[in-house]
């Protein structure tokens, strides 16, 4: 079970400083795709952003990074932001503290950022306080989906999502996850990035400053 969007009531009770929105001003939208860079989509993905002239923030996988060193570094080259998704995609609540903070620390070897999201959202306030000290914990205020092999693309774009792209300073969370098979996922490796429908509609986003995390 999964949320695409996470209640205010619920955002109260976990760690106050997990941020949920934007810096507040206009009506700004931030972008964000995670667990890559592969090949299969992520140059794909910048030449699409490019088109719209949209600036995003890419949480890698340490391992992907290391994996598509020359992935990553057009990432950076096109002018968008990244952040760190743990070395190896670790869920929180199913490994140790000490592992999980080591694991961080791997990835951040390779991805130099103050910007940290953490997989599947999965977070406790003793990592939050601690990892609070070194970044900023971006979690997201919109869900695409795009993981889930059940969804067609047509149901990813009628998800709460796309309503937010109407909202200002939002985080939009496209999430491309491994998975089984070909259809929205590939062994192994990350192969959704970005529901093509939503960037290629310039009437969604022609009314959106679309801004990195700085």
């Amino acid at each position: 079970m999964y949320l695409s969007s996470v209640p205010l009531f619920l955002r109260r009770v976990l760690p106050s400083n997990l941020e949920w929105e934007g810096p507040s001003g206009g009506r700004s939208l931030y972008l964000t795709f995670d667990d890559g860079p592969i090949p299969e989509v992520t140059p794909w993905v910048l030449e699409t952003l490019d088109k719209y002239n949209i600036r995003a923030t890419f949480f890698c996988v340490g391992d992907n990074v290391g994996k598509y060193p020359e992935v990553y570094a057009e990432v950076l080259k096109h002018g968008h932001v990244t952040g760190n998704h743990t070395f190896n995609h670790l869920q929180a609540w199913r490994n140790s503290r000490d592992y999980y903070l080591e694991n961080i620390k791997k990835c951040s070897d390779l991805v130099d950022s103050k910007l940290f999201r953490p997989p599947h959202g999965q977070i406790t306030p003793s990592l939050a306080r601690t990892l609070g000290e070194h970044y900023r914990l971006i979690m997201w205020s919109a869900l695409s989906r795009d993981f889930d092999q059940g969804l067609s693309a047509y149901k990813c774009l009628k998800t709460p999502c796309i309503r937010h792209l109407r909202e200002v300073s939002s985080f939009f969370m496209i999430a491309s996850k491994h998975g089984s098979d070909w259809n929205m996922h590939c062994p192994g490796i990350w192969k959704l990035a970005l529901n093509r429908d939503i960037i290629s509609k310039p009437c969604r986003i022609r009314f959106l400053l679309f801004r990195p995390f700085e």
